[in-house]
């Protein structure tokens, strides 16, 4: 943490007098903001190294803020990009009926022991990928199977494109979209 210690190089209120109320402690691997007399600390990062900082104090309760800035840290982190995949099979949700949606955690389950079913090398042959799949979706789905026809032709218009450019050449990448699939059904 000596890290963030050598950081944390100007604490200013808005006002722009140093701000004696604030406390930093190490904890681990993290850093513990403390204001004293207030109850809770809100913080908003506003841009790359920079947060303001939201109290109250006093009684009648004041709005206190002050802006924390930290040169030469560590960058940002970059946000998670979501797989394509996982992107589609959410939005091909709203082409499910709102009641047969409940399904999609079981097909998402079907989806990923499919996946796990080619990581084991059990489905090798994409014939046999897509079968085990059907199955296993089928089972999956019920009686809401027919509800969730819309979904699958979109899914097939997906996979075929994949397929067309080369990207679902191995088990190993049914595998990737498969698991990619059932996290957007989550």
């Amino acid at each position: 943490m000596r890290f963030w210690t050598a950081l944390i190089t100007t604490l200013w209120l808005a006002s722009g007098a140093l701000c004696q109320e604030l406390t930093f402690e190490k904890a681990d691997r993290s850093l513990i903001l403390r204001v004293v007399g207030s109850g809770d600390v809100a913080v908003v990062a506003t841009a790359p190294g920079r947060w303001l900082l939201i109290w109250t104090e006093g009684s009648p309760p004041t709005i206190r803020t002050a802006t924390l800035r930290i040169e030469n840290g560590p960058p940002d982190p970059e946000p998670p990009v979501e797989a394509e995949a996982t992107r589609l099979a959410r939005r091909w949700l709203a082409e499910v009926p709102e009641k047969s949606r409940a399904r999609a955690p079981a097909l998402a389950a079907a989806l990923r022991g499919t996946a796990a079913d080619i990581d084991a090398g059990k489905l090798t042959k994409p014939a046999e990928i897509i079968a085990a799949a059907a199955e296993r979706n089928r089972a999956a789905l019920g009686d809401e199977r027919n509800a969730w026809l819309p979904w699958f032709e979109s899914l097939r218009e997906y996979l075929n494109g994949l397929a067309e450019a080369g990207k679902l050449a191995t088990p190993a990448d049914h595998a990737t979209v498969f698991r990619q699939l059932a996290e957007g059904l989550q």
